[in-house]
């Protein structure tokens, strides 16, 4: 069920406010805090997103790689390898 606008910053309220509590703790604290349960479903959807996106980025995307470039194709390997993920 979609969340109606005036209730969005009641959502966004309870969602920061639940990421400052441990996660075990923020089921307990939805049920103390949104009465409303459309609000508590969202706000406990965008959890399960948050913390599914949380390792996202987490780590280097090119760890390990060795780029030593030649002096005259610096900016071409270095757009190459950006969009090409990959250098060779």
């Amino acid at each position: 069920m979609a969340t109606s606008p005036e209730n969005w910053d009641r959502v966004k309220d309870l969602f920061e406010a639940a990421l400052e509590r441990d996660p075990e703790q923020r089921s307990a604290y939805l049920r103390q805090n949104a009465s409303d349960p459309g609000v508590r479903e969202e706000v406990e959807r965008l959890l399960v997103e948050h913390d599914q996106a949380s390792g996202f980025l987490s780590s280097p995307a090119f760890e390990g790689l060795q780029f030593q470039p030649k002096q005259s194709e610096h900016r071409f390997l270095l757009v190459h390898c950006v969009t090409q993920i990959g250098c060779y």
